[in-house]
């Protein structure tokens, strides 16, 4: 029987490849996204059947439990979950925007917790599961990625403080998590 795999940030870049590398491998994928038509777009291109597509904003409390509730009620019990959806705002910290901080800080980090908690709660009632956050973990000196840096360091100890005996959770480099999905599920 398949299992359940929620890709938030699934109808782009590492998200749309770890969508498509679980579909290959028997499961059936959520693919979620900002854009609902971009979801679907990637959702009907995988291979097997029963994907779906929905839209979330993770940086919206209400979406994501929304969100969750109609994952489980359509598809039942969520396995695994791929958090990849993010932002980047390439800029000196001298010159940004406290909106477009705050912005960064709530898609890719307040939305991993979100997308965490909900999805922990499901998985330890049906005793496993394994989250993946998708993030970096090491940074050339580069001015312009202090912003993503400063998402990326707490989704790290974020990762490593939900350490569960029931849960697998890892924290990728970006470039390696397809390649390494492929041992993982």
């Amino acid at each position: 029987m398949p299992k359940l795999c929620a890709v938030f940030g699934g109808s782009r870049g590492i998200g749309r490849a770890v969508a498509g590398l679980l579909a290959e491998r028997g499961h059936r994928v959520a693919v979620i996204s900002r854009a609902l038509d971009s979801a679907h777009a990637v959702a009907g291109g995988l291979a097997g059947a029963d994907h779906v597509a929905l839209s979330c904003d993770v940086s919206d409390e209400l979406q994501v439990l929304r969100t969750f509730d109609e994952l489980q009620r359509r598809c039942g019990d969520l396995h695994y979950l791929v958090n990849a959806a993010g932002v980047n705002r390439d800029a000196l910290l001298a010159r940004t925007r406290t909106e477009d901080m705050v912005g960064l800080l709530h898609t890719n980090l307040l939305g991993a917790m979100l997308t965490c908690r909900a999805s922990l709660r499901n998985m330890l009632r049906h005793q496993g599961g394994a989250i993946v956050n998708v993030g970096r973990t090491t940074f050339q000196p580069r001015v312009h990625l202090s912003l993503l840096a400063a998402t990326c360091v707490p989704l790290l100890a974020l990762t490593a403080a939900l350490l569960h005996p029931l849960l697998t959770i890892f924290i990728f480099l970006e470039k390696n998590v397809p390649s390494l999905c492929r041992c993982l599920f």
